[in-house]
């Protein structure tokens, strides 16, 4: 998200979405609260953030699976990612197909705040 939204003040033009796992997500949750409460040069200028779950810090855990460490610390149990939007300010919406994932892109992009889009672990086009 940091990159992403460095990118966006770079060229405030051009649309931005984050796509990001629910641990990396966590680990720079505290900028949704952030942009929320900032002034922008457009309501325009916000974007979209759409969270993958995989339940780890996945990075993390392959590396640990890769040299036979036990995966302690990495395995996760998630928040409620859309009541965590909502106190941070930010809109949110929840895919299960991704006819409902490209609607609530548009729609994050028409937004006059952040979004964050929670892909639901069933969706079956994440297979």
């Amino acid at each position: 998200m940091p990159a992403a939204i460095g990118g966006k003040i770079a060229a405030a033009e051009i649309p931005v979405a984050v796509s990001v796992g629910d641990g990396g997500f966590q680990f720079t949750l505290e900028e949704l609260e952030r942009l929320s409460k900032t002034s922008f040069p457009s309501p325009s200028f916000f974007g979209t953030t759409i969270v993958w779950p995989r339940f780890a810090y996945s990075l993390e855990q392959h590396g640990m699976m890769e040299r036979n460490i036990p995966t302690i610390g990495v395995n996760q149990r998630n928040p409620d990612f859309g009541a965590l939007a909502k106190a941070c300010g930010c809109y949110t919406a929840v895919s299960e197909h991704y006819i409902e994932l490209e609607a609530a892109v548009t729609n994050a992009f028409r937004a006059d705040g952040p979004t964050v889009i929670h892909l639901r672990e069933s969706a079956e086009f994440l297979a």
